[in-house]
């Protein structure tokens, strides 16, 4: 079947600069954790307004690293809703345990069962927060409950790159927030991540952490090979860190474009989207998804079906919930709360559609995207 408009499309309007700065990284020899990599840290420093910046081969080795740094026993509290990558960053690190909260109508972890979690826990405890689809958390509230009850609070800021909270971008809340420059994201590097912080002593356990927990010395060739603690091979390509380079002054535009169309679904679908943007805030609208039905059954199936006859591709983002992922059977002596029920968690998995947003969308895609799910719509109601 042709697919007419795919759910994702990256632009990338610099060609010749982008050949440019690759040819360079090859002339340079410098294949990993060079002058684009130094570059791009830069970059996001600035436009975050944050100490510290910390690129990594992708968002979720910067999540498992970071989460590395707590303490042994200590209880993540993270939302029953996310990407896996969320939970994996938790999962993999053995000496963690976790705790799942619902969440809002909107995706966001609920502050009012956090707190609830954060009382119950009696030992070291972190929080680890999500912009879901780009749309800020609460980040204030978020900030006090951690001091409140003495938690460290991370971000998981995959979808936040560009996104707003009461004026200012993401990257310098909580201790500290992982973005991704992945292929889906609003800063399509291909691959790649970035750990921004305020705190000195993260920043350099995250540079030791991402080159294998290699103790750090003033030549990176002739230094011993000596470990501190259990790190990754997390470095990033500088083809990657190059690419993110050449797009960066692009990233406002597209995140105002994405608004653009997310607008236009806002008004003219006849189905409620499941992000809501607070008036204060910016979402970067990572992706903009639809709620179809009730419960997870023939409606969002019969959607996805006559929404592919029209060449629409659409994506389930995300299901199943988090405590519903089959990995989660084995980590049942971990888990603090695997016998509870999230069911906004569970409805938001069951019911959402996720539908093509990006700036390479036209006038005419956008209005075949609205009228072939409003047809399509009028075909599945009861």
């Amino acid at each position: 079947m042709e697919i007419k408009i795919p759910f994702l499309r990256p632009l990338f309007p610099n060609k010749d600069e982008i050949l440019h700065h690759f040819s360079s990284v090859l002339n340079s020899g410098m294949l990993t954790l060079s002058s684009e990599t130094e570059a791009l840290e830069d970059n996001v420093k600035k436009y975050c307004n944050v100490k510290y910046a910390v690129a990594t081969s992708n968002g979720s080795q910067g999540l498992i690293m970071l989460l590395s740094t707590l303490e042994p026993g200590t209880t993540v509290i993270l939302p029953a809703y996310s990407f896996g990558a969320t939970f994996q960053a938790v999962s993999w690190n053995a000496h963690l345990n976790f705790s799942f909260v619902d969440v809002d109508s909107s995706g966001l972890i609920d502050l009012t069962l956090l707190e609830e979690s954060l009382s119950d826990i009696s030992g070291p405890k972190a929080i680890l927060a999500v912009h879901m689809y780009g749309n800020p958390a609460k980040i204030n509230e978020l900030e006090k409950l951690s001091n409140r009850y003495n938690a460290t609070l991370f971000f998981d800021s995959a979808h936040g790159l560009g996104s707003r909270y009461f004026g200012k971008t993401l990257g310098a809340s909580g201790d500290a927030e992982v973005f991704s420059l992945g292929i889906t994201k609003c800063l399509p590097a291909g691959e790649g991540g970035v750990i921004t912080t305020n705190r000195q002593d993260l920043y350099i356990l995250m540079m030791q952490a991402r080159i294998h927990g290699k103790i750090p010395s003033t030549n990176l060739w002739e230094s011993p090979l000596d470990f501190g603690f259990d790190g990754l091979n997390a470095r990033p390509t500088e083809f990657n860190m190059a690419l993110a380079n050449c797009l960066f002054p692009y990233l406002d535009s597209w995140i105002k474009d994405r608004n653009l169309i997310a607008s236009i679904y806002s008004s003219k679908l006849i189905f409620s989207p499941i992000t809501a943007v607070q008036s204060e805030n910016l979402c970067s609208y990572k992706d903009y998804v639809i709620s179809v039905g009730k419960t997870r059954g023939d409606k969002l199936s019969l959607m996805k079906e006559l929404l592919l006859k029209y060449g629409i591709q659409t994506k389930e983002y995300y299901y199943p919930s988090l405590p519903n992922l089959s990995i989660l059977e084995r980590y049942s002596s971990r888990n603090k709360s695997l016998q509870s029920i999230y069911p906004i968690a569970s409805k938001l998995a069951d019911t959402a559609c996720a539908i093509p947003i990006y700036p390479l969308l036209q006038e005419a895609d956008i209005q075949y995207i609205v009228e072939s799910i409003n047809t399509a719509g009028d075909n599945i109601r009861d």
